[in-house]
């Protein structure tokens, strides 16, 4: 947890060396599969200041879906007085499609944007 805390502070210094970097008592927490891995659907063990601990965690269907995927790092966030857990995974790339029309824009002076749907 301390190399991920150095880690976050040597992200800081790369974007500005000017500036004084100052961190939110409750900023965003990034875990990788050493402080955090998956037990199952409904569950997920993280390593805290205290031990590692077993929590429950909830998500729609649309999520649950993607978490067959790999997943990489995930981000612990604090917001309106809740904890979300923002994870990475990776879904590939879409396959190939065969369009049946196109749209095209012109982005000219007199109209901001002006489309024409054909096909």
């Amino acid at each position: 947890m301390t190399v991920r805390a150095i880690g976050k502070v040597v992200e800081a210094y790369k974007r500005d060396r000017r500036l004084l970097p100052r961190f939110r008592p409750h900023g965003a927490v990034p875990y990788d599969q050493r402080i955090l891995s998956w037990k199952g659907i409904d569950r997920v063990s993280v390593l805290t200041l205290g031990g590692r601990e077993v929590m429950p965690w909830v998500a729609g269907a649309y999520q649950h879906a993607r978490l067959a995927f790999p997943r990489g790092q995930a981000d612990l966030v604090f917001r309106d007085g809740a904890f979300y857990l923002f994870v990475t995974v990776d879904v590939g790339d879409a396959p190939p499609g065969d369009p049946s029309g196109w749209l095209g824009i012109d982005l000219g002076i007199a109209n901001v944007a002006t489309d024409s749907g054909r096909g």
